[in-house]
Order: C-alpha cells, then sequence, then structure tokens
C-alpha cells in the first residue's frame, strides 16, 4: 500500500481563490511534490531529477559544475511536466573567478540556464559541451532562460526557440529587450546574489513571468520580467538547469532547492497517477514522522556521495 503521505494531494500543497471566468481557479497552487526538493533544510534527494557529466548531488547541494576546467553539467527532471500552468523556484550558488568579477565591459560570459524544453534530453555522458555556452547545446525547442555577464552587470533573458536558429550566447546578447524579455542586474545587486540567486519563473497561459531575489518569498523579489507571451508551448515541457566551467570565469554552480507547483486543477488531480509521482519505487521512500517530510533514498545517492572528493577541488 503507498503511503498516505505520498500518494494524496496534501492540503498544506494547495492553495485556492475563486475560480476566473473560464472556469479555472486563478490562484490554485499544488506542489508537484517528486519533482520539488530542498536538500539543505529538508535533506530531500532528487530522485526525479537526472544528472549528466559533472553534475552530481553531494551533500546539501547538487553541484552542476565544480571547480574543474572544461567541464559541463546538465541537470533535468526524468520526466515531463503535465500542466501547462506551473511556476517553479529554484535557489542557485554562483561562484565566480576573480578573472569575471574584474570582466571588461564588452565581454559576455554565460553563467547558467534554466530550461523548459519540449524533446526529450538524449545527453551522452563525457559530451562535456564545454565549449558551449550554458552547457549545453545551441539547438533546441521550447524556452531558455539565460543568465549571463555582460560586462560589469548581469543580465536574464528569455528566449523562446522552435530549433530553427542556433541561440549562442551573442545571439542571446544581440535579441535582449530590457523589460522585453529580459532584465539587468547591477553589478552592486548581483554581490549580495552570489552565494544564494533565488529565480522564480511563472508560466500561465502562455505567458512567462520571472522574477529574482535572495528569500524564497516572491514579495521580496525584483521582478524581471511580466507576462512574456511564449505561443508555441505544450504542456509537455522538461524542467533542467546547464552550466559550463571553460576553465576561467566559473569556479562551481550549485542548486540546493527547487519548488515545482502546478497552477490547473484539471491536472495532477490523482497522486496515485502515475504521471503525477513518475511510478516512485515506494521501496525507495522512508516517510519520517512529520508529514511534511520526504526523504528519499536510493543506490544511486550512495554512489554520489562516493563522488564527493573527486568532484570537491579547490
Amino acid at each position: 500500500m503507498v503511503p498516505t503521505a505520498i500518494a494524496q494531494t496534501r492540503k498544506e500543497d494547495v492553495r485556492r481563490e475563486p475560480p476566473s471566468s473560464n472556469g479555472v481557479e486563478s490562484g490554485y497552487l499544488q506542489k508537484i511534490r517528486d519533482l520539488s526538493f530542498d536538500m539543505q533544510m529538508m535533506h530531500e534527494y532528487p530522485a526525479e531529477w537526472n544528472t549528466f557529466n559533472s553534475a552530481v548531488p553531494i551533500m546539501s547541494k547538487v553541484k552542476v559544475i565544480p571547480a574543474l576546467p572544461t567541464q559541463s553539467g546538465q541537470f533535468f527532471t526524468k520526466k515531463p511536466l503535465a500542466t501547462p500552468a506551473w511556476d517553479v523556484t529554484y535557489q542557485v550558488a554562483i561562484e565566480q573567478t576573480q578573472a569575471l568579477r574584474d570582466a571588461k565591459l564588452s565581454e559576455l560570459v554565460d553563467l547558467f540556464a534554466c530550461w523548459y524544453l519540449l524533446h526529450e534530453q538524449k545527453i551522452r555522458q563525457g559530451a562535456h559541451n564545454s565549449e558551449k555556452a550554458f552547457g549545453f547545446r545551441d539547438s533546441w525547442g521550447g524556452v531558455g532562460v539565460f543568465v549571463y555577464k555582460e560586462g560589469e552587470n548581469v543580465k536574464i533573458s528569455a528566449v523562446e526557440s522552435m530549433g530553427n536558429d542556433k541561440v549562442t550566447l551573442q545571439y542571446i546578447s544581440k535579441n535582449f529587450l530590457e523589460g522585453v524579455n529580459g532584465c539587468t542586474i547591477p553589478r552592486k545587486d548581483f554581490e549580495s546574489l552570489e552565494n544564494r540567486m533565488v529565480i522564480h519563473m511563472r508560466m500561465d497561459q502562455s505567458m512567462l513571468t520571472i522574477s529574482y531575489g535572495t528569500k524564497m518569498r516572491q514579495s521580496s523579489h525584483t521582478n524581471c520580467l511580466e507576462k512574456l507571451y511564449m505561443p508555441n508551448l505544450s504542456s509537455s515541457g522538461t524542467l533542467g538547469i546547464t552550466a559550463r566551467n571553460d576553465g576561467r570565469n566559473i569556479k562551481g554552480i550549485d542548486v540546493s532547492f527547487a519548488k515545482i507547483m502546478n497552477m490547473d486543477p484539471r491536472f495532477y488531480t490523482n497522486m496515485d497517477d502515475p504521471a503525477s509521482v513518475a511510478n516512485a519505487n515506494i521501496d525507495n521512500y522512508e516517510v519520517t514522522g512529520e508529514e511534511n517530510s520526504k526523504h528519499i533514498y536510493t543506490d544511486e545517492m550512495k554512489l554520489d556521495h562516493d563522488l564527493i572528493e573527486e568532484f570537491e577541488i579547490e
């Protein structure tokens, strides 16, 4: 029997407001528990995420890239979201080199990318893609939210692509429009974000909204862009984060927290449904006495911890 704590949608996971004019509740938020994790506070392991190449879960974080040159890391959900309306929050730590802090005004440097991709991720282990910006190929279908440095400032830019264009770092910079598809974070503001950047993305009725801050509370965030129309997206995108270490600018990118929310009550209605919990092997779950906690232990976690010394190189 599946434990109730995992099988059912919990009251604390759902927030409701009156329905909108089209009959869908406008303020509905339901946590997708198997895709969400908090490795620092709740010790939740991201069992429903795949790691590729240098990305590896260690202790209280997923180290997407280590302090090793010519490395790239990719971190993607094992299954696509089963909802067209979603809300995603990540906590990311960025470790810069002094060379990056001293970047010249004309210089472009990629930091990390957040993805909502419409195709299955087929990433070959050993193909580090360190020559590709953001540690990922430049032709893809879906939405990329790119965090990069241009001179002294950091920029966030959202790009929708159906695979027809090569989305290079130069392409992203050339097509950046302040307040339309992205925003600029001044250098002095980014210094407070470096060790703890919380980035929030929401897709509702094909409209993308992005904010950022240092705390989880969205009320404390700075708005980056609001309701950018993304007309070609479906309801089955794969979430992910990628980055690369080119040996000069970045010493590490870590992800410690992801909260994935469903905003449409017509989806994820039955938490016993394999579409909701990815047919998870219940033998790998340990439900603690605290109802809000879910600790996941797998054989892969032991293997990942064996890699700590290899990747914790300064």
